[in-house]
């Protein structure tokens, strides 16, 4: 589901990304939960940036101790 999702966004931005900005970055279009202020927006906007490198950091310190303990599937932590 997840997929197609992601399918129909990347027609929409275009196939060479030319219409990718700051702004639209991580745009669904999904407004229900979004401040009505551009304050809370440039707000929110920063908040979504700042989780999703946290994530990323997460991510990276998964695969390095799994690679680091030679342990390379869930739960990574060696047996």
């Amino acid at each position: 589901v997840v997929g197609s999702i992601e399918s129909l966004r990347f027609k929409q931005m275009g196939l060479g990304f030319e219409k990718l900005t700051l702004e639209t970055a991580g745009d669904w279009g999904l407004k229900g939960l979004f401040p009505s202020s551009l304050e809370g927006q440039a707000q929110m906007r920063t908040k979504e940036l700042k989780n999703g490198r946290l994530a990323m950091l997460a991510v990276s310190g998964i695969f390095t101790q799994g690679v680091l303990w030679n342990a390379h599937h869930f739960p990574f932590v060696p047996q």
